[in-house]
């Protein structure tokens, strides 16, 4: 299983808006061969995350080369990630 994680500085966005872009995120990546989970999370210090997942590295490709698979391209006010990290998940339990 293999990763894409986006964090984020600033989220000045309100929890229904979140949920809006996460569900436009989500029918992007629906697409995407291998798609498996998106998770977004907010931070209590203000930050936001994005948690992705797919089956195998031709998924990350996959989504990394696609308009629209940036929570920055569904929140207009959000600016761009301040840390974008791939790799293979080692470990999980449970979801």
């Amino acid at each position: 299983m293999q990763a894409i994680i986006q964090r984020f500085d600033a989220a000045g966005c309100s929890s229904d808006e979140l949920v809006r872009a996460g569900r436009r995120l989500a029918n992007v990546l629906d697409h995407v061969h291998g798609f498996m989970s998106c998770v977004i999370v907010r931070a209590q210090g203000g930050g936001l995350a994005t948690v992705t997942l797919f089956e195998e590295p031709a998924g990350v490709r996959a989504a990394q080369g696609l308009s629209g698979t940036s929570l920055v391209e569904h929140l207009p006010g959000l600016i761009g990630p301040a840390e974008v990290t791939t790799g293979e998940v080692v470990f999980q339990r449970g979801l």
